[in-house]
């Protein structure tokens, strides 16, 4: 569980970066970009918990 956690929080983390990188470089993406970059941490976050479970 604990391993999960460290990987999903990582992922999470640095898609949240990636997206506000965007705008720190004056880049402001339309609304499905951002779906798209939290769409790959979600099942980023899917894949974690079927390999490690």
């Amino acid at each position: 569980l604990i391993i999960f956690a460290l990987l999903a929080f990582n992922l999470w983390h640095g898609c949240h970066r990636i997206y506000h990188a965007t705008h720190d470089f004056k880049f402001h993406p339309p609304l499905w970009v951002k779906f798209a970059i939290y769409g790959v941490a979600a099942l980023g976050t899917l894949i974690i918990l079927l390999l490690l479970f």
